[in-house]
Parts: structure tokens; C-alpha cells; sequence
């Protein structure tokens, strides 16, 4: 919370000595200064405000208000009293008040940013997503290097699933300065997705709780694969947790000698690192596996189990910023205690008030400090049914380890729960049961209790029922009458009707399936579900799909009636849906190859499971299950073929089952073609990252790309159905050697894409020699056509396609640039580009930022780069100049650009760039 900006140089001096204190983190005695002043001057508004901001930062929430408010009343324009007292009463959930002081605090300075940036953190407390957004931005025009408003940016972004700005957004996190000391400074540098990991070392370190630790270092697996050697720096109760896992090659925690490495990254920095959309979050479960012998000893301590084991966890840790909203009181845990649940406590530390009602209820087991580390929490898990948790490292833990785990969350949620949603992509296993408004723990306790009965219900019913017993002993402990009966009923080649009338039969075991299919379908989709049984599907769907349910019994009043086995089908209700889902039905199913052919007459796609002979291999158990058919997987694969569909996906769900995604056309693969493309250098400068990107933008999808570079030059012994010479840049003589030619002669086609420079220097024999070989020359100047082109059918005056990157702006900075050999390789292309573009005013000695320059600045200047001191010039700005302008200008001096000249450029360019796409698409068609 920000203090008074007025001068100290008119304060008194203890409230001067009170600032001092409280800039170095004293702030008891800094309080206790301001009490001294207010002694003798109670109405004096900085040692009221200082008093107010403290007793904030102690968490005195009512007294900080009192003092804010009396300040407030000393010096009614005080735009930061009235910020201060809206934050204060934001951490009291007394929103509308909090909207109340802000909006004063505007009306006093609309731009005041630290007003702007809590106004917004209000509104999306209150669920006005679209106006916090709006107010964050603007904070952030008023003081763009506001990194508090960046970071709320970022949290609410990421929270309404913007994951592609929300990322880069929250890395403003380490510029916060309550979070400064706590930020790692090494020499080596960060990574972020580049450069190549191969053969490196890298650090990944924990940052911040528990709980993100255990959710974002599923991704060292994924660093891992770049072929890095992953060194995991974690908080020391995770330690022995997290030894030899996948991806990790050592686990060391904070404090720890430090072994030598390239390069490190924050483990909340991955996401940015590998660009995490919410449909690519990794979140395949479980990354994290119990300790047997750990198991067998909580096992053994639990003893039998005779009742749905739930273990709990209500509160994380007291210092948690956001504990009051999202710990809850043991005491409303008391609800879920009922006949045939056991409450296993999860929790390690426990607060005076919780340690009351444990005492007084014996009935939750609670094992305290028998727990040692998340080893011990991990493999206590492995014991229970489902795990129940606040937002804090427990539940992590649980989706960590794919268990079952209903996770209660606060209103609004941390970003990574996102919103509306009763899943997560983080974690499979995840149910999410939301506060309908903030501070209603109550309403999603019942929800809690209603649903938490009923699992425990059927879980009981599952245990005694013969299909439960069959499906555990793979059929071999139904009884005899209930065999025989299954028997009778698949001799007579009719529907089942008895057994799936019976609740009972409808397994909860068929949950996990369906979740999983759930990841086959896309959101929005209209879905038709063939044997829906206990309609478990509909719980996993993605946001906005609709569902239509189809069984043989009624479910509730949407369920669609058929008997397959009879040929009645529900050909209307396909009609109108987007996806088909048929979930543990074919093997049911008498005459399979009928069925199939009837489903791909509706032309939808197919999400279906089956139980292969692989897995149950004897007909006497697959009867007595009640299944009437017996396909292979190779069988199955063939059975969909031949009924029309393609198999898009095919993926285990466990030892038994599989899961198919199938579609009714089979695409058309093109034949792949070898691309090589040759650039000058294997470096990271501006011009030859922009290239790569615009060389992918003009290749088609069948195209298999292999880069290669003229420094190092290593030719490659094979050949390309396309080599494609330059990305861009410039072409010097030393490159023109005999192994060039050669690789060009020995593709099928080959063009070249770039310029010359020290044209002194060029062996234009060698030069004539490619360009004989080239199916084209896209020649990047005039100059070029003229000096070397003339009177050749294969080149064309392409101009420097790299101007497609850059989009005509308007700068906003009158601070002039100077751009120097080498311009921030460390940051993204686009981050570069908006540096450059936001100066009126850029000189630069690289070519490619005058050129970016060229889209926005209004007055420019250059200086040509030379070779052995002044007498070699490398002639490239003089071209680009004539090229654009049709005329050049005098090195070293600044002139105004012509945007007009720029645009037409810009244009004509791009034209001829969908030309030079149009060839090499027929090219490799060919």
C-alpha cells in the first residue's frame, strides 16, 4: 500500500525518521514515532495516514479504517487516503464501500494509477471481469512501470483463461517490490523457451508455496525432453517427495550448494516458457507416485477399512495473504460426519480453535505430527476414496497423484481455477465446488454434503453388488444364479433389460472413463450420449455443451429411449448433435458391424469405448459380465474401418478398457516434402529471427523443414525437394564456395530469397553459377536485379519481405533511440518490435530495426556498415532507401520519413510475397 507522496522535506521530523524506519521494515517502531506525533497533534494527516498504512500491514483491518477515515476528514483531497482506505475495506469484503472510496480517489485524480490498479482488484472481486480489465490497463497507461497493476493484469487474464497475455503479464511479479527480495539472482541467464536446451544444464527453482511447486513442476519432464539435464530446487518438505521422478535428474532444496549450470528458470515461468494455452496445459495425471513402503505402513495404521474414507484439509497456511478467504473453520467441516464415511484429517499443522473440535470429536482421525513431510501426506492419500481440500497444497497433491479430490474454492478463485467450470485442466481428477458469492462457505458445504452422500451410497452398493464383485475378480466371483441368468438373457440375443434397470448396476467406476472421453470432445459441441447410464459424462463436458442422454431406461425426463439390440435409434436427435459418445455399450451390442454402420450414417464424429480381448481374454468371464461380443484391439480397429469411420485417436484408459475417437471422413494426408533452408548464420539477430518466422508463414503443412547454416557450414549429404537459399538476408562472397552449388544442384528445386552486399567482393562467376541452378531469385533490392539478374527469366525484384512484420503505428516516446550492433536478443520479436516502434526518433547501425523503424518513427537516420575500417561499405541501406523512397539520404544524419512512400512499399511487397508463396506451394504439390 502506497504512503503519502508529500515532500518529506516538510514533515516533521519523526514522521521523516517514521518513513526511514519503515523503508528498511521497521515498522513497529515507525508506528510507534506516528503515535507520538498524534500525542501532541492528533489531527495530523501523515502521521494519521502512516498509522493507518500500518496497522494494515499488521492486518489491524478496523483500525486502519478508523485512521484512514480521520485522515480522510483532516484533508478531503487526499487521493491516497481515500486509495488506502478502498483497499482496506476491500480486505473486509465490503466491496461497494471499496467502490465508493476508490471512485472518490478518481474524482479527485482520474490517472492516480495505485487507485486504478485496486479499483480493478475490487470489480473483479465483485465478478465485473471486463471493467477490472479495463482498469488495470488503465493504471498501467498512467505509470506504465506500475508493476503491481501488471501483475493484477495478468492474475485476471489468466483467471478468465487470456493465458496467451496473461503469462507474460504475470512475470512482472519480480519486479514487485514486496517480492524483490526474494527474487534469485544468478549469472547464468534465464531461459524461456530459448535457446536450445541440448547438452545444457538447467535450474528450475521453486518460488513461491507448496502448492505451485507441486502444480508447475510437472513441466520438468517437458524441459527434459529439449535434452536439458533438470535440476529441481524445491522447499525442503517436498525433498523427498519429488526424488526420481520423471524429467528430474537431481532435487536439491533452497540453501543447498548450487552444481553448475547454463541456464535457470522459475518453476511459474514455464508456462510462459512453453506458451500454455488452457487446451495445452500438460495435465496428464499422475506426474507424482506414493512411496510403497510408505503406503503399506498408513495402510497398516488405518487398519481395515470398513466405511468411504474422505480425507480432509480445511485451512492452508495462517501467512497466506488470501487465508481468510480461502481456509474454512473445522468447525463446518462437522456437517459431512455421517454413518458410512470416515473423515481423515490431512492436515499436518492444525490452529488452537481446529485442535478444539479435534479433541472433541475423536470420530476424524487425525495423526498430526506422525505426518513428517508430503511423503507421508502422498502415501495417507492412497488409503482414502476421495480427497476433499481448500485451495491449498493438498489439493494439489491429490491431482498430482490422480486421486479424487473435491477442491472448495473462494469467490473469485485463484487464476489457475478459472472460472465457471466444475473441472480442471490442471487436474483430471479435480472437482470443483465454488462459493456462489464471496464468504458463502455454507451453500457449497451442502452441495458438498449432498454429493459427498451419495458417492458414499453407491460406493457401499458397488462393494456388494455382483457386478462390482465380477468386475474386481474379472468375473470370477458372480454368483452362480446371477451367471446363469446373464447367460439366458445373451442366449436369447435381447437387451438386457433387468440388469440396467437397476441403479445399483451403474457403476461409479465408469466415472474416470468418462471424464476421459470428455477430453475428446471440444467445447460447445451438442452431444448425444448412447447408453448414457448414470449420465456420468455430463458432469466432465466442456464449457457450453449441450447434452442429450439415450438409454434403454429412462435416466430423467431428457432420456431418449431406445434398444440398439432391437434397431431403434434416435436418428432425429443425431440429427441435431455435434458428437456421438457410446461409453461401455458395444459390448453389449449382438450384431456390432450393424451398429456401427447405422452410427456412420449420421456423419458425426465417434467417441466410443471398448473392452478388447487383451484385457479379459476367456468368453466364460466376458459372459459373465454380460458382454456378447469379443473383439481384439486389431479386431475393433478393423470393425470401425470397414464401417466407415477413421480412427483419429486411440488411447488406454487402463489394463482393460480403450478409448476411440472416430471420424467419418478419413483426411487426405499430403506427402511430406524435404525443405532445407539455408540461412547465413546460426545467431539470434533481429533480421534472421524474423525470417525464420516468416519462412514458416509461406510453407505449407506437408513441408518438413531442416535449417541449415553458411557459418558453421556443414553441408548435409542429402538432398530437398526444396532448398530454399536465404531467409532474407544477405548473400556475401566468401559464401559462394563449390559445396553450395553442389547442394543446389542436387535438390529437385531450388530459389534463392535474399540480397548482396560488398558487392567488391562478390565472385560473380560463383554467383551466376547458383543463380543457373535456381528456379528463382526473389532478389531483395532493385540493385540486385540490375547488377546481377538482368536479362534472367528466374528473378524478380521480391524487396525485403521482412517489412511484413512490421505494422504501420504511431510512436509515442520522443526519447530517441540509438540501435547499436547487436539490439535485445534476449527478448521476443515482439517485444523488440514495439521497442523500436514506440521512439519518433531512431538512428540505427543495423539494417532491419531501421527498416521496423521506417513503419513508425517520424525521423530517421543511419550509418552503412563497413569492412576493414572505412573502405568497404556494405551498400544495403543505400538500397533499401531507393528501393522505398527512390532516392538515398547522407549517412549520420536525421531526416523525415515519408510514411506514404513507406505504405506503398509495404504493400506492393507483401503482393509480391503471395506471389513467391503461391510458386513454392506449386512447387512442392509437384
Amino acid at each position: 500500500m502506497p504512503t503519502s507522496r508529500k515532500n518529506p522535506a516538510d514533515l516533521e521530523p519523526k514522521l521523516i525518521e517514521a518513513k526511514e524506519l519503515r523503508r528498511k521494515g521497521l515498522i513497529g517502531p515507525a508506528a510507534e514515532l506516528c503515535r507520538e506525533v498524534l500525542d501532541t497533534s492528533p489531527n495530523n494527516f501523515d502521521a494519521l495516514f502512516l498509522l493507518g498504512t500500518f496497522n494494515y500491514e499488521y492486518g489491524n483491518l478496523k483500525r486502519a479504517e478508523k485512521l484512514l477515515r480521520k485522515a480522510i476528514s483532516v484533508r478531503p483531497d487526499a487521493v491516497s487516503a481515500y486509495s488506502n482506505l478502498g483497499i482496506v475495506l476491500f480486505h473486509q469484503r465490503r466491496y461497494q464501500q471499496a467502490l465508493t472510496s476508490t471512485a472518490n480517489a478518481l474524482a479527485i485524480d482520474p490517472h492516480h494509477a495505485v487507485t486504478l490498479s485496486a479499483r480493478g482488484m475490487i470489480l473483479q472481486a465483485c465478478g465485473r471481469f471486463d471493467e477490472a480489465l479495463r482498469n488495470f490497463t488503465d493504471a498501467i497507461k498512467a505509470q506504465p512501470d506500475y508493476a503491481d497493476a501488471h501483475w493484477n493484469l495478468g492474475l485476471c487474464q489468466l483467471l478468465t483463461g487470456d493465458f496467451r497475455n496473461g503469462w507474460r503479464e504475470y512475470e512482472w511479479r519480480h519486479k514487485q517490490p514486496e517480492k524483490a527480495p526474494h527474487v534469485r539472482e544468478f549469472t547464468q541467464p534465464l531461459w524461456l523457451g530459448k535457446p536450445s536446451l541440448k547438452g545444457k544444464t538447467i535450474l528450475l527453482h521453486a518460488e513461491q508455496g507448496l502448492g505451485d511447486t507441486i502444480q508447475f513442476f510437472r513441466y520438468a519432464d517437458a524441459v527434459a525432453k529439449k535434452g536439458a539435464r533438470v535440476i529441481l530446487e524445491v522447499q525442503p518438505p517436498l525433498k523427498f517427495l519429488l526424488r526420481g521422478l520423471r524429467g528430474i535428474d537431481q532435487v536439491l532444496t533452497k540453501g543447498d550448494p548450487l552444481p553448475p549450470f547454463d541456464y535457470h528458470c522459475p518453476l511459474l515461468s514455464l508456462p510462459l516458457a512453453f506458451g500454455t494455452e488452457p487446451e495445452t496445459i500438460p495435465g496428464e495425471t499422475p506426474y507424482i507416485n506414493s512411496d510403497p513402503d510408505l503406503v503399506r505402513k498408513w495402510k497398516a495404521r488405518l487398519g481395515e477399512k470398513k466405511n468411504f474414507r474422505v480425507g480432509i484439509s480445511w485451512s492452508g497456511s495462517a501467512i497466506h495473504k488470501n487465508d481468510t478467504n480461502r481456509s474454512i473453520a473445522l468447525e463446518k467441516f462437522l456437517s459431512l460426519l455421517s454413518p458410512g464415511i470416515d473423515l481423515i484429517s490431512l492436515q499436518k499443522e492444525v490452529r488452537p480453535e481446529d485442535q478444539a473440535i479435534l479433541e472433541k470429536h475423536k470420530e476424524i482421525l487425525h495423526f498430526g505430527d506422525e505426518i513428517a513431510d508430503f511423503s507421508d501426506t502422498a502415501a495417507l492419500m492412497e488409503s482414502v476414496d476421495l480427497v476433499l481440500s481448500v485451495d491449498t497444497s493438498v489439493a494439489h497433491l491429490a491431482g498430482a497423484l490422480g486421486k479424487p479430490v473435491w477442491i472448495l474454492l473462494s469467490s473469485p478463485p485463484d487464476f489457475r481455477w478459472l472460472l465457471s467450470r466444475e473441472d480442471s485442466p490442471w487436474y483430471p481428477s479435480a472437482r470443483l465446488f465454488r462459493q456462489p458469492a464471496p464468504g458463502d462457505w455454507d451453500t457449497a458445504l451442502q452441495k458438498v454434503q449432498s454429493e459427498l452422500k451419495t458417492t458414499a451410497q453407491a460406493a457401499a452398493k458397488q462393494k456388494t453388488s455382483p457386478a462390482s464383485a465380477a468386475k474386481k475378480d474379472n468375473g470370477t466371483n458372480e454368483t452362480d444364479q446371477e451367471t446363469q441368468r446373464r447367460q439366458k438373457v445373451i442366449k436369447s440375443r435381447k437387451t438386457d433389460y433387468e440388469r440396467w434397470s437397476d441403479p445399483s448396476q451403474l457403476e461409479d467406476l465408469w466415472d474416470p472413463r468418462a471424464q476421459r472421453a470428455s477430453e475428446y470432445i471440444p467445447a460447445g459441441a451438442g452431444v448425444l450420449d448412447l447408453g448414457c447410464g448414470r449420465m456420468a459424462l455430463e458432469k466432465f463436458l466442456p464449457l457450453g455443451c449441450g447434452y442429450i442422454p439415450c438409454d434403454l431406461v429412462a435416466r430423467d425426463k431428457r432420456t431418449l429411449l431406445c434398444d440398439f439390440n432391437a434397431g431403434t435409434y434416435p436418428d432425429a436427435a443425431a440429427a441435431q448433435a455435434d458428437i456421438i459418445t457410446a461409453l461401455g455399450l458395444l459390448e453389449y451390442i449382438f450384431d456390432p458391424q450393424a451398429f456401427l454402420k447405422h452410427l456412420r450414417q449420421w456423419d458425426r464424429p465417434l467417441v466410443i469405448s471398448y473392452c478388447a480381448t487383451e484385457g479379459i481374454k476367456e468368453a466364460a468371464q466376458r459372459r459373465s459380465l454380460g458382454w456378447v461380443n469379443d473383439f481384439s484391439y486389431e479386431d475393433m480397429l478393423w470393425a470401425f474401418i470397414e464401417a466407415g469411420f477413421y480412427v483419429q485417436r486411440a488411447d488406454r484408459i487402463d489394463a482393460v478398457q480403450w478409448l476411440f475417437r472416430l471420424t467419418p471422413d478419413k483426411p487426405v494426408r499430403p506427402e511430406v516434402k524435404k525443405v532445407g533452408v539455408l540461412s547465413y548464420a546460426n545467431v539470434g539477430n533481429f533480421g534472421d529471427r524474423l525470417g525464420y518466422h516468416l519462412i514458416n508463414d509461406i510453407l505449407p503443412a506437408h513441408a518438413e523443414v531442416q535449417q541449415l547454416s553458411l557459418r558453421p557450414w556443414n553441408p548435409p549429404e542429402e538432398s530437398f525437394d526444396l532448398l530454399i537459399v536465404g531467409i532474407g538476408n544477405s548473400l556475401f562472397g566468401e559464401l559462394l564456395d563449390k559445396p553450395l552449388l553442389s547442394l543446389v544442384e542436387r535438390s529437385r528445386h531450388a530459389i534463392g530469397i535474399f540480397g548482396t552486399q560488398y558487392r567488391e567482393t562478390l565472385p560473380v562467376p560463383m554467383l551466376s553459377g547458383l543463380l543457373d541452378n535456381l528456379d528463382h531469385w526473389y532478389a531483395r533490392y532493385e540493385d540486385d536485379v540490375l547488377l546481377y539478374g538482368r536479362g534472367r527469366k528466374n528473378v524478380s525484384h521480391l524487396g525485403d519481405w521482412l517489412v511484413k512484420a512490421f505494422p504501420m503505428t504511431r510512436p509515442t516516446s520522443t526519447e530517441r533511440l540509438d540501435i547499436g550492433q547487436e539490439i535485445w536478443n534476449d527478448l521476443p520479436l515482439d517485444r523488440t518490435i514495439q521497442n523500436i516502434q514506440k521512439h519518433k526518433t531512431v538512428f540505427s547501425t543495423r539494417l532491419h530495426p531501421l527498416l521496423c523503424a521506417l513503419t513508425s518513427a517520424e525521423q530517421v537516420g543511419y550509418r552503412e556498415q563497413r569492412e576493414g575500417g572505412e573502405n568497404l561499405v556494405s551498400g544495403k541501406f543505400r538500397s533499401l532507401l531507393i528501393d522505398i523512397f527512390g532516392r538515398t539520404y547522407p549517412e549520420e544524419k536525421l531526416w523525415t520519413v515519408d510514411r506514404e512512400k513507406v505504405l506503398i512499399y509495404k504493400r506492393d511487397t507483401e503482393g509480391r510475397i503471395a506471389e513467391m508463396r503461391k510458386h513454392i506451394h506449386k512447387i512442392l504439390k509437384s
